[in-house]
């Protein structure tokens, strides 16, 4: 019963919906790409292949779920929107997915 009460249910998404909302965070925020990569601490291909969806060239997904939250706190957005967004992308199975997608602390620039 734990179990179902944590479950998560995935969105509809299409390819370019993570994309478009990235991109839009990264410029509504003032950051280039390098700008970007900088902030986060990441290369710059990370923030590429997030951008475009390459996520078969990205670490391990807990890792990219964090890269996600980092992304949303200098977007000072909701995390668990991105995350999900990932995850149904990626063709995740809602049912085995038991993390918890908390609410982070904003980040002021």
């Amino acid at each position: 019963m734990a179990k179902e009460k944590n479950k998560i249910e995935l969105p509809e998404v299409q390819e370019g919906d993570l994309q478009a909302q990235l991109i839009k965070l990264r410029e509504d925020a003032g950051y280039s790409v390098p700008q970007m990569a900088d902030a986060l601490c990441l290369s710059e291909e990370v923030i590429n292949h997030l951008e475009n969806e390459e996520f078969e060239l990205l670490a391990e997904p807990p890792y990219v779920r964090g890269y996600l939250r980092n992304y949303a706190k200098l977007g000072d957005v909701d995390s668990g929107e991105l995350i999900n967004c990932y995850e149904a992308l990626r063709g995740a199975d809602a049912s085995e997915l038991e993390y918890q997608i908390k609410s982070s602390s904003h980040v002021t620039k």
